[in-house]
């Protein structure tokens, strides 16, 4: 997974595979009740649902990321994560090398 701070840096995050351990992660990461962006067929930002009412700040690298997800007068408000989905079983996993590495631009 990938941390989306508030600098706009992309922090690898580990992901637990206990999917009680990943929520309790995701919403620890955002700070509170989570909602998903959907990026595309196989990744998700989770953001704070409740993000803009509790004045968290704007995040310039989550909004610019979830560009044609959201409104184009919408913004991400706090720190988000993005993970894998799979489609099939609908479970919220680790990212793939590729979309990692598409991401970051690092070599996986």
């Amino acid at each position: 997974a990938l941390t989306v701070t508030l600098d706009g840096e992309l922090k690898a995050t580990s992901l637990p595979d206990d999917q009680f351990a990943q929520y309790n992660l995701i919403r620890a990461t955002v700070g509170g009740m989570i909602e998903a962006v959907a990026l595309d067929e196989t990744t998700v930002m989770w953001v704070n649902e409740e993000g803009k009412l509790k004045g968290l700040p704007a995040n310039d690298k989550a909004t610019s990321l979830a560009a044609g997800r959201i409104s184009p007068w919408d913004y991400i408000a706090g720190q988000a994560i993005i993970t894998g989905h799979n489609n099939k079983t609908g479970a919220t996993v680790g990212l793939s090398p590729k979309r990692y590495s598409e991401l970051t631009g690092l070599e996986v």
